[in-house]
């Protein structure tokens, strides 16, 4: 093990650790945001955007509530991928995140983290 991966297993273990999830966590395994495609198409946006954000910020205000709704739709059928499941497992004292997805609520670590919490903002 090389001496950057043990100073990070070394600060694992003494804590606190906090997990930092990003909007793009969906896209590192296949470069792709699951979530783009069907808000594009709701958005009835032809740009060709493969950013979400970028994308929600595009949005004409007659298509917020079709792009809102098809966002919905999209995050709750999503999966986490697997590595997320296996950092779920870690001792973490707290996940920030600007995830949009409602994914996270069902792996077990960070349901656990995140009910612990005494305070969540959506």
């Amino acid at each position: 093990m090389s001496a950057h991966y043990e100073d990070l297993v070394n600060r694992l273990e003494q804590g606190p650790n906090f997990l930092l999830l990003g909007q793009k966590y969906l896209s590192l395994e296949s470069g792709e945001d699951p979530l783009v495609g069907p808000v594009s198409r709701a958005a009835d946006d032809g740009t060709g955007q493969l950013d979400l954000y970028q994308l929600l910020l595009r949005v004409r205000k007659d298509r917020k509530e079709t792009v809102l709704s098809a966002l919905a739709s999209a995050a709750s059928e999503l999966t986490a991928p697997a590595w997320l499941g296996m950092a779920a497992g870690l001792p973490w004292n707290g996940v920030f995140s600007t995830a949009v997805d409602s994914s996270l609520g069902a792996l077990d670590g960070l349901s656990r983290c995140v009910a612990g919490c005494s305070r969540a903002v959506a």
